[in-house]
């Protein structure tokens, strides 16, 4: 297996960056599936730049093999801990040769993943900060609160004290964005009964905005 080219790993990051921003968390996660995936995929169909046919025949016409050593139990996981630029890895001691140089070799593709991502945050290529900007944008437009939109950015790996600075100096008027919202999703008509005044409290809660914001509406 020959080790993942960062020049394929900036392409593919650069492709995702063009379409919109990314986080540093997404862009991680998304790369880290796609090579992922690819070199799986490489090993399955027998391209030469992650395993040959010959390699594999050879493993099929092996009978010495045990039903535990193609354990479906991935001895390779590659969970984020959230935090911009760096990966957490892990490999379990149970692993078979062949799952731990194939956890290996994940590895070492991370590692180029995570330095490429780190290399294009240096170069100003990929902002939190810019991502943050357009995330608040696109939400606001989708009348979405300040509430869910903090919430959906921090799970993406934003800072908390960022998504806060950024839903500031967006300046949005959230009375406002209810209004649009309401006029949307209900025209003028107003709540029948309580029970569809609480449908509609549940509903722009949902959304995002605080209780004030409700109140101010219902005035």
């Amino acid at each position: 297996m020959q080790p993942l080219k960062p020049i394929d790993v900036r392409r593919a990051a650069m492709d995702l960056l063009a379409f919109r921003e990314h986080s540093v968390q997404e862009l991680l996660e998304k790369l880290s599936r796609r090579f992922k995936k690819r070199r799986r995929n490489s090993d399955t169909f027998g391209n030469n730049t992650f395993g040959s046919k010959a390699s594999r025949r050879k493993s099929a016409n092996n009978k010495s093999y045990s039903k535990s050593s193609y354990s479906n139990k991935p001895c390779f996981s590659d969970e984020f801990d959230g935090q911009a630029g760096d990966g957490e890895l892990s490999l379990e001691s149970s692993c078979e040769p062949d799952e731990y140089n194939q956890g290996q070799q994940q590895e070492a593709d991370l590692d180029v993943i995570v330095e490429q991502v780190q290399q294009l945050r240096s170069e100003n290529l990929q902002s939190d900060q810019r991502f943050a900007e357009s995330f608040v944008r696109s939400r606001v437009n989708k009348g979405q609160g300040p509430q869910r939109i903090k919430s959906e950015m921090t799970a993406r790996g934003v800072a908390e004290s960022l998504a806060t600075e950024v839903l500031a100096q967006a300046q949005v008027d959230w009375d406002e964005v209810l209004v649009e919202l309401a006029l949307r999703k209900y025209r003028d008509s107003a709540p029948r009964d309580d029970k569809e005044r609480a449908k509609r409290l549940r509903f722009y809660l949902y959304r995002g905005f605080s209780f004030e914001h409700i109140k101010n509406l219902d005035n």
